[in-house]
């Protein structure tokens, strides 16, 4: 997470008032915000998950991954269709917040400390992605977003749903946070031990990422689980959620690493040149994908279930 000082750079020159300084700082937060709504207005899950999504895993599976009978004795058959399932989800909101989170991390490292990075991040993603694999398949049907009940509000919300909504919002605040801390609106609690720890900003970031698992009800998700709960094995269950969720961002990762190997180190150079450009770049991503998060899952899902009301698009 960028300690950059927002200030020093965008400011222009020493003269550059305070007032001035915040002033350009809160348009970007509103222009961020702005973006965030829009998105959470027009985004559309049908695409994102009926379409890529549902093409993508049935290509990897080889049939239609949503009406595949799964052999929960098959530890194979289990790993091979929870990569799928990690793969499909990859063209969500949520990827592009991951890419662009990722991206000021790795910015001006040398090779070897762009895989330590990288390495720490994937640490963060398995203890959170295989502890809910784990504790999941213990729990069964028990597990929110594997139980078919309702919630007595509006229409009736479904349970998982609410899980979804509950650690979104939860990341969407703290992405909002990270945003502000960047730009110098607000403090960093976390400032002396990101000081003392370095690897612990890529660390964090990985169980930020990991959370997405536990928040997202993508239904090849749960076909998942419910197989490594049908198997009985929790280290089984830990295995395939874990690479579910590593298979969630290894295209970004894989598109970052391309950009940065591809062009030369060009976009890595471009990146790091201009510390302001990093600290615009972090700020604007992180409120953009928050706000979307805050709005989506905690304002349009429950508006399917007049639980509110939020616009959004209507697509056939």
């Amino acid at each position: 997470m960028t300690e950059t000082p927002y200030s020093t750079h965008v400011a222009g020159s020493a003269s550059g008032s305070t007032d001035t300084t915040q002033r350009q700082a809160w348009i970007i937060v509103l222009i961020a915000a702005l973006v965030g709504l829009g998105l959470a207005i027009v985004w559309s899950f049908e695409v994102a998950d009926h379409v890529l999504g549902a093409n993508i895993a049935n290509t990897i599976v080889g049939a239609d991954a949503k009406e595949l009978v799964l052999d929960s004795s098959s530890l194979l058959s289990g790993v091979i269709f929870s990569i799928a399932a990690g793969l499909a989800a990859t063209f969500t909101a949520c990827n592009c917040v991951v890419f662009s989170c990722i991206a000021p991390l790795t910015a001006g490292k040398s090779t070897m400390s762009l895989w330590r990075t990288l390495g720490w991040m994937t640490l963060g993603i398995l203890l959170i992605t295989g502890s809910y694999g784990i504790i999941g398949t213990l729990l069964g049907e028990k597990l929110p977003i594997l139980n078919n009940a309702t919630l007595p509000i509006g229409k009736g919300y479904p349970i998982r749903l609410a899980q979804s909504s509950f650690i979104f919002v939860g990341l969407g605040v703290i992405f909002v946070w990270w945003g502000l801390h960047t730009l110098q609106i607000l403090p960093n609690p976390l400032a002396k031990l990101f000081a003392r720890n370095p690897w612990f900003k890529p660390f964090g970031l990985g169980l930020l990422i990991g959370c997405f698992t536990i928040g997202r009800p993508f239904g090849l998700f749960r076909k998942a689980f419910s197989n490594a709960i049908v198997a009985g094995d929790p280290f089984f269950g830990g295995l395939a959620i874990a690479l579910q969720g590593l298979s969630n961002i290894l295209i970004m990762v894989l598109v970052l690493l391309g950009l940065i190997y591809a062009t030369g180190g060009r976009f890595e150079r471009w990146l790091s040149a201009n510390p302001s450009r990093i600290t615009r770049f972090t700020a604007i991503s992180v409120i953009v994908g928050g706000i979307f998060f805050i709005a989506y899952w905690g304002l349009r899902v429950p508006s399917y279930y007049e639980i509110g009301w939020f616009p959004h698009m209507s697509y056939r």
